[in-house]
């Protein structure tokens, strides 16, 4: 039986990596339903819209209780991000979701005093995973031939393709 009935996993995954997919796998072990929150960045994917929510859908077709929400974030440079777009946004998150979020997962790097997951989700336990595994987006965009084991087969085979 699952410790909770609603938790949320959120990030840009722009793609999503190895490490991401470990940490959403854990999260959903511990819910009955976990809420995947999608950016869709207009400014800043590597993909077009359509190709990441493919890459999505095919990734977790095979988890009936993740269910995927797809947010558009038209922020131009990540370290605009501040507290208030945080708290604007986690609104319509919570809007999307439609239920109590009991808990939110995300990365240890999140885990300051400052946390805005506290911040805006103020009523949900939040679970920090530990990232030690070095995995990350932007090195693999930086050379998605040499770290394509860093991703599913699915995005590492794609970047194959559009590379050549």
């Amino acid at each position: 039986m699952s410790k909770y009935q609603v938790g949320m996993y959120g990030g840009s995954f722009n793609p999503l990596h190895n490490g991401h997919l470990k940490c959403i796998l854990k999260a959903e072990e511990q819910c009955e339903e976990l809420h995947l929150i999608v950016g869709i960045l207009p400014n800043r994917d590597v993909v077009d819209i359509e190709t990441k929510k493919y890459f999505m859908e095919e990734i977790f077709k095979d988890y009936p209780n993740i269910i995927i929400h797809y947010f558009v974030d038209e922020t131009k440079d990540k370290k605009d991000y501040g507290i208030n777009k945080w708290l604007i946004d986690s609104i319509e998150i919570k809007a999307m979701i439609g239920k109590k979020i009991d808990v939110v997962f995300c990365g240890a790097d999140y885990n300051t005093e400052n946390n805005p997951y506290c911040l805006c989700y103020p009523d949900s336990d939040i679970i920090y995973f530990d990232r030690t595994d070095q995995i990350s987006s932007s090195r693999f965009r930086e050379n998605p031939t040499k770290f394509k084991n860093d991703v599913p087969k699915i995005i590492a085979d794609y970047f194959q393709k559009v590379k050549k």
